[in-house]
């Protein structure tokens, strides 16, 4: 340990010594010959606003606003927002549980089809049940929808339609029942409802774009397919 000390303590002595040299030859310098290049001068100037890069009709002879570029917006006094990005579609909530109490989403509805978007009605699913059958036929019969999506990510928990469905409230009680048979049991149980949507919608409206919506899990999205 001795010997140790005495190791760093030459080499910190020797750092000490070339330290002191070397602040000792800065200070015999003269301050002008160790500042001795000009400090710039510092000039305001102003600038014009760059002009955009395109004008409108450059646009639209791109291919802006694209029907196939989207975004969801739930807001009608939001809608003429997309354009700014070139999007020509929109994606509109419609929820059983409040459409038929609240006027928004038939107000974003009818301006997103005003101002000429590719709209996707994405249909919430809450449970198994004919009022959400029914809210399916109106919105393809009396609403300027492109495209129906039939509930979105219900292998997902937060979404309703799980802690809504009787089947899935009866079977999470049983003890022996794992994680992923129940999935695919609910998941059933929702493309059954599915079908029936389908179904009805195909009656009263048969040429409307259709979709089922994605699930969290692929697999299941293919089961349900």
């Amino acid at each position: 340990m001795g010997k140790e000390r005495h190791k760093y303590g030459k080499s910190l002595a020797t750092l000490v010594m070339a330290l002191s040299i070397a602040e000792s030859a800065c200070a015999d310098a003269p301050f002008a010959e160790v500042n001795s290049k000009p400090t710039p001068s510092i000039q305001e100037t102003t600038s014009p606003a760059p002009k955009s890069a395109y004008n409108s009709e450059d646009l639209k002879q791109a291919g802006c606003p694209n029907n196939f570029i989207g975004i969801r917006n739930d807001y009608p006094e939001l809608m003429g927002d997309p354009k700014k990005l070139c999007m020509g579609g929109v994606r509109i909530q419609v929820d059983p549980y409040t459409f038929y109490k609240d006027p928004k989403t038939a107000q974003t509805i009818k301006k997103a089809n005003e101002l000429g978007y590719s709209v996707l009605c994405s249909l919430v699913t809450h449970s198994k049940s004919k009022e959400e059958v029914s809210l399916a036929v109106r919105v393809a019969t009396e609403y300027p929808c492109t495209i129906l999506e039939i509930g979105n990510e219900v292998d997902n928990k937060i979404i309703p339609f799980w802690e809504e469905s009787e089947k899935y409230k009866r079977l999470k009680k049983e003890p022996n029942i794992d994680s992923n048979t129940l999935n695919e049991q609910i998941l059933d149980e929702f493309t059954n409802h599915f079908i029936d949507i389908y179904s009805e919608i195909r009656k009263v409206n048969p040429k409307i774009q259709i979709i089922v919506g994605a699930n969290v899990d692929v697999g299941l999205t293919v089961r349900a397919l």
